[in-house]
């Protein structure tokens, strides 16, 4: 089970995708990085949801998963 704070509120099911994995990222997946940067936006952009292990409602991930929605 997960906890954490919503940054952009949703639900979504999709398989999950490591940033940073040597996995081939799935046709539709749930982003899970230790935090985001900007040069990650290929993956962020094409995921369903973000689940970051570091960062508040003020990080980058939770910017970036409001702006996308």
């Amino acid at each position: 089970m997960l906890e954490g704070q919503c940054a952009s509120p949703g639900k979504v099911r999709g398989k999950v995708f490591v940033l940073g994995s040597s996995e081939k990222a799935p046709p539709e997946y749930i982003l899970v990085a230790h935090s985001t940067h900007p040069k990650d936006i290929y993956f962020i952009e094409k995921s369903l949801a973000i689940v970051a292990e570091e960062g508040g409602i003020l990080s980058h991930a939770a910017i970036i998963a409001r702006e996308l929605k």
